[in-house]
Order: C-alpha cells, then structure tokens, then sequence
C-alpha cells in the first residue's frame, strides 16, 4: 500500500489547478469531496426533505490504488465525520462525502420537482 504524507494531500487541495478533463490521462481519477446535508422545501404542501452535495474540491490522482489512499487519509484527517452528527439529525451540520470518480466532481441534489 502507498503512503501519502498529509502534508501532500492538504496542498493539493488548497493548490487550484486547471479543471478541463481533457488535460488529464484517461486512467485518471479524481478524488472528490463534498459536504452533504439536508434542506426542507414545500413548506405550503406538508414539507418535504431532499439531500444534496456541495462540491469542496477535487484531485485528480494518476490511478485508483493512489486515489484510495488519498481517500483515506482525507477522511481520517481534515474531512472527518468523527464528531459530527448524521444528516438526518436536528443537530446536523452536515457532513463530509469524499468519493473517487472518472470525472471532476459537481455540486448535486437529489430533488425531483414532480410537474
């Protein structure tokens, strides 16, 4: 297993870089990290709850195997849960979501307006 320093890592995310995917080989990946909670909408029909992502930042990694360790040395270190409460809990503030994708990540919402 590769070990990265988290020194590495926390520059990477606080390095802005070039986010066109086309500049980036077609093995890599990118680690992306959002902070995922919950918000409330429809007040006037009962109210309802949807989930949605808003996009932190983004690494691209040459490979998975890489793209796994950043993972987790990003959530055992500044994007820890340890602490914070479940999104589906009053006292949420959130949390934190680091995946590994073919693309740059985006922010997203699991809202379906139902017309």
């Amino acid at each position: 297993m590769q070990t990265v320093k988290f020194a590495k890592v926390r520059k990477a995310v606080a390095q802005p870089i070039d986010m066109d995917e086309r500049s980036f080989g077609k093995k890599t990946k990118f680690v992306n990290v959002y902070m995922v909670d919950r918000a409330q909408g429809g007040h006037e029909e009962g109210g309802w709850w949807y989930n949605y992502g808003e996009l932190l930042c983004s690494i691209p990694v040459p490979n998975r195997t890489l793209a796994n360790t950043v993972v987790s040395a990003l959530e055992n270190g500044e994007y820890s849960n340890k602490g914070r409460k479940s999104i589906y809990s009053v006292n949420s503030r959130g949390e934190f979501r680091v995946t590994v994708d073919n693309k740059i990540g985006s922010d997203w919402s699991d809202y379906k307006p139902w017309e």
